[in-house]
């Protein structure tokens, strides 16, 4: 397992609510790993899909690093300068007043403790699958 695979499971067991705060947001990190694939297997650098989309480098940086929450509508145009189609699957969401989000410094190997107004939470209904998925 590599370091910071290793660091993940440490916290899980030594922080109360980490690991339910690092399952809830899986979908996310499954969303964002899966566009970045898809980037990469196309050969785009992330400034040539921030020039299709209209953003700079850093923005698509930053959302592949899981450090911004861009809106729907970017999402939406960095899904289709990658000619694929965002679609939901038995996916249940829930607009929640407040989820708590654990951000890990790699540089500093710290977690701090992400506070948003607002999130957009992905919650399994019943047996049904709960994910995002891109389709070409």
């Amino acid at each position: 397992m590599g370091k910071f695979n290793d660091f993940v499971e440490r916290m899980k067991k030594e922080k109360d609510g980490f690991a339910e705060v690092w399952e809830s947001n899986r979908p996310r990190r499954d969303f964002i790993n899966h566009i970045a694939k898809i980037r990469l297997e196309k050969g785009m650098t992330q400034n040539e899909l921030a020039e299709k989309v209209g953003l700079h480098q850093s923005a698509i940086a930053r959302f592949e690093s899981g450090e911004s929450n861009p809106a729907l509508k970017t999402i939406l145009k960095i899904v289709g300068a990658l000619d694929q189609k965002l679609t939901t699957q038995s996916t249940f969401i829930e607009i929640t007043d407040y989820q708590p989000a654990f951000v890990y410094n790699p540089k500093s190997e710290s977690i701090s403790i992400q506070e948003p107004a607002l999130w957009l939470n992905m919650n399994k209904k019943e047996t049904e699958c709960n994910n995002l998925t891109c389709m070409g």
